[in-house]
């Protein structure tokens, strides 16, 4: 969150998780079944403000996933290869590349500020529509 950049955490500063499924039913079965939803909130834990100034080592990777990226899945398992890749070179994260574009990151958002401008991946079937502007 921008308040950690800004400050220390409070008490009150917490991270919310939600997931939604299409639920629990045998494997041949119809997607019309009851949602699963899971939810969890744990304090947020504050950016060392001079890792905040100074940034982040990250490497780039091709986007391997499939080509429905707006249909968020809980299937991690390219996220998770991809972060672990980046933590054997040093760097904390893997910025992904599909056709010399960034779509997003292992585990984060890319956002480019250039000047006064917010600037993220555009909006399509790669990239999931919560992370565009």
């Amino acid at each position: 969150m921008l308040t950690h950049l800004l400050g220390p955490a409070t008490a009150l500063d917490q991270s919310v998780y939600l997931q939604v499924t299409r639920g629990a039913a045998p494997r041949r079965s119809s997607i019309t079944c009851a949602p699963t939803v899971f939810a969890c909130a744990r304090p947020s834990v504050p950016r060392d403000l001079e890792v905040a100034a100074r940034g982040v080592a990250c490497i780039t990777r091709p986007d391997i996933r499939w080509h429905r990226c707006e249909i968020k899945a809980i299937s991690l398992l390219s996220a998770v290869m991809m972060r672990r890749e980046a933590a054997n070179e040093g760097a904390l994260e893997a910025i992904l590349l599909r056709d010399g574009m960034v779509t997003e990151a292992s585990f984060a958002n890319v956002f480019v500020v250039l000047g006064d401008e917010i600037i993220t991946p555009p909006r399509g079937h790669l990239i999931p529509p919560s992370i565009t502007m």
